[in-house]
């Protein structure tokens, strides 16, 4: 099951760099000017974690709806609908491949 409850796609900036070459980010004021864009996952009673940084916006949404995809169909495959048996899950990720590739 996933370990997380929601999640959230937030501009970034790099404000500074430590001593061994890591990014020290924060959200960006202006999403406009955002250096990279973050998808989080919100873990129940411990906050938010980090779970990949993206080039664009839409880049971010692409992987966010590729992992809500796979966690709809393991929640549909476990509860045994056959309502949701005619669901062409290959032709979907085909669908958000090809729009990944096209960014």
């Amino acid at each position: 099951m996933n370990k997380y409850d929601a999640y959230e796609i937030t501009p970034m900036n790099t404000i500074g760099w430590t001593e061994d070459n890591k990014g020290i980010c924060e959200p960006a004021d202006d999403a406009g000017l955002a250096d990279f864009w973050s998808l989080f996952g919100h873990i129940k009673g411990q906050g938010v974690e980090c779970i990949a940084d993206f080039p664009t916006k839409d880049a971010a949404i692409i992987s966010l709806m590729t992992t809500a995809l796979g966690n709809a169909q393991d929640v549909l495959n476990n509860m045994g609908r056959s309502c949701y048996a005619d669901v062409d899950w290959v032709a979907i990720r085909e669908a958000l491949r090809f729009a990944k590739e096209k960014l």
